[in-house]
């Protein structure tokens, strides 16, 4: 795995994961999700290797763009994604369901090992 955009598509844009914590930390640059199960997507299927929680991190942070409905209680995942713009930037989305979405520029980027990848 070599990049955080190859690690979301290998767990399907974690489609259905449930974000546990949002941590923002404007003056530190970082962005912290915190999921309950990493592999939620896969829950069903013979690869599931059972819930485990994981955070992804992101770092150097810049071009935050929030839309959310206030009576929003939980935080499925839709879809997110990493790309690289035109411009070079990166850039991550994170799309949820029913509704709402975080977008943001980024420098670099953490996340747990990709344990389907191990088998």
């Amino acid at each position: 795995m070599n990049s955080i955009k190859d690690f979301l598509e290998s767990l399907g844009g974690l489609h259905d994961s449930c974000v546990e914590k949002i941590v923002w930390q404007p003056s530190e640059g970082i962005f912290e999700f915190h999921f309950n199960d990493l592999y939620w997507n896969f829950e069903g299927m013979p690869e599931y290797p059972g819930p485990k929680p994981g955070t992804i991190v992101f770092r150097e942070v810049e071009q935050v763009r929030f839309e959310f409905d206030s009576s929003v209680s939980v935080l499925n995942v839709d879809e997110f994604s990493a790309q690289i713009e035109d411009d070079g930037k990166l850039m991550a989305k994170v799309k949820f369901w029913p509704s709402g979405s975080i977008a943001f520029a980024f420098k670099s980027s953490k996340y747990p090992e990709n344990e389907l990848l191990k088998k």
